[in-house]
């Protein structure tokens, strides 16, 4: 059956929306490992790994069962997909953008959940069907002038993630194609960047 499903790209969104996914998978690890006695040391290492092992599964790996493989896709909808419901009934879908590589946004998840949580599960970061949260309300872009703040993705030291978090070395890095350079803004967030 062909079937065309309305879906829709966009990079902000899907950020958000993937970035709420990582952080809910960071944050459950966290609550199973803190119930079976693992030591906040060890948990933070365990979740920095299986983050970046997440978000480069999504990156560039692919699955296999029963002889055959698969490439995952993460695509987000505004409405539960339950059983009998055809994609359209849940159209649009926020699928991803080209240019979201998700270890290079999303591999730091695991310093959000330690540093900027303080290592406690935040309110509101993952439900049942029966507790579905309404959206809020965005608060528009200022139509100020834009204060310069640091790349979100390389936090400002303009390195890509194979340098950050990863190998150290950036030869053969799909990213950043071996320069080392954060691919989101191209090392210019950087103090003295161009």
């Amino acid at each position: 059956m062909n079937q065309r499903v309305a879906y829709f790209q966009n990079q902000a969104e899907y950020h958000r929306a993937s970035k709420a996914f990582v952080r809910a998978m960071v944050t459950e690890l966290n609550a199973a490992l803190t119930v079976n006695g693992i030591s906040q040391a060890k948990r933070r290492a365990i979740c920095e790994s299986f983050t970046y092992s997440l978000c480069n599964t999504f990156d560039q790996c692919w699955v296999r069962n029963d002889g055959q493989t698969y490439f995952p896709l993460l695509a987000f909808t505004k409405r539960f997909y339950d059983i009998g419901d055809s994609l359209d009934d849940v159209a649009p879908i926020q699928m991803p953008d080209r240019g979201v590589a998700f270890y290079e946004m999303l591999g730091d998840e695991a310093d959000w959940l330690f540093d900027e949580c303080g290592d406690a599960t935040p309110p509101n970061i993952i439900g049942g069907l029966d507790d579905v949260l309404p959206d809020e309300d965005l608060l528009p872009e200022p139509e100020t002038e834009r204060i310069r703040v640091p790349c979100p993705t390389c936090k400002g030291s303009g390195k890509c993630y194979c340098i950050r978090k990863g190998t150290g070395n950036s030869t053969g890095c799909p990213r950043c194609g071996g320069t080392g350079k954060c691919q989101h803004c191209d090392g210019v967030d950087v103090p003295g960047g161009e």
